[in-house]
């Protein structure tokens, strides 16, 4: 369950609202994976055997300008040009630990799916 601190303001209901931002398992089980310690959702029981080959990345922050790669629209809402998607981020990572992006694993219907969707690399960075 991830839940999200804050101050408690609520809703005429009385209900906080950061108890609307959950995210929940909603009943399902977990797998150990080959890393000690960490359990993912029996929904992601094929990466729970290679969690030993993969990096989580938990959050990115910081107060320093830093180099942007493409521009956005008028708004600044949308990007105009690079629109990078965070699966383009981890098809670097996982290019840099020598794990082939593309390979397919079997979900619950057995149905294959690529371990990342989309997977092109980020230009600048390559």
């Amino acid at each position: 369950m991830l839940r999200i601190q804050g101050a408690r303001l609520s809703y005429c209901d009385r209900l906080s609202r950061r108890s609307f931002i959950q995210v929940g398992a909603l009943g399902l089980g977990v797998v150990a994976t080959s890393l000690p310690g960490v359990q993912f959702s029996e929904l992601m029981a094929q990466q729970a055997r290679i969690m030993d080959k993969l990096a989580i990345i938990r959050s990115v922050h910081h107060d320093s300008s830093s180099q942007v790669i493409g521009s956005s629209n008028d708004k600044g809402e949308v990007p105009a040009d690079n629109p990078y998607r965070p699966e383009n981020v981890l098809a670097m990572i996982y290019r840099h630990l020598g794990i082939d992006s593309s390979q397919t694993f079997l979900d619950l219907t057995g149905r294959p799916r690529y371990l990342l969707e989309h997977r092109q690399l980020i230009r600048e960075l390559a």
